[in-house]
């Protein structure tokens, strides 16, 4: 079980490692991991499958007996299949709750694509750029444009979202000129 829950894990990691990593892959790694393990809780893994296959009825797995009795004594009086699923169904609800609150707020990923300059349409087609992005700040304005609480003190708005939506149209040929004139600088 922990080897198929290390799988969808390990992977979400190696996401956040990549160096080059483009904020819609991101919402969709989080949110398909979320769903993996969330289908663990009804379906076994790969790993788990395979072993409850070679398990053998008397509870041998490839000549080893397996014992799920408590440390300590000899045998268990709770029926350890039975133990193991329950143990199973809360160690994964709580992987899920502590994904979902490391990540409350999953579509704000998608909206920060207005900062990687190869989401922009087609720079060529200044029709394109028009109206592009405008829904993705307003949600990033929305959670990052309001009165924040902490420790019962509440703080002003940090960003004037009007402000914001004013300057979006003439920052985004500023910011693709920048991003390609120092892809250059790097070639």
């Amino acid at each position: 079980m922990a080897c198929d829950m290390l799988v969808e894990t390990n992977h979400l990691s190696k996401v956040f490692q990549h160096r080059d990593i483009s904020f819609g892959v991101i919402a969709n790694q989080i949110q398909g991991c979320i769903n993996s393990l969330e289908s663990m809780k009804e379906q076994d893994g790969l790993h788990l499958s395979d072993f409850k296959s070679q398990l053998e009825d008397t509870s041998n797995f490839k000549g080893v007996e397996i014992n799920y009795a408590a440390r300590g004594r000899r045998s268990c009086d709770v029926d350890g299949r039975a133990k193991f699923e329950s143990i199973r169904g809360e160690l994964l609800h709580e992987l899920v709750k502590n994904l979902r609150e490391r990540f409350p707020n999953v579509a704000l990923f998608d909206a920060m694509e207005i900062f990687q300059p190869s989401a922009y349409p087609d720079r060529h087609n200044p029709g394109l750029l028009l109206g592009w992005g405008n829904d993705k700040l307003k949600a990033l304005l929305n959670h990052f444009g309001s009165p924040k609480v902490s420790k019962n003190k509440e703080f002003p708005n940090p960003i004037d979202k009007e402000s914001c939506l004013g300057q979006f149209l003439p920052f985004i040929p500023i910011y693709i000129h920048i991003h390609i004139v120092i892809k250059e600088q790097c070639s």
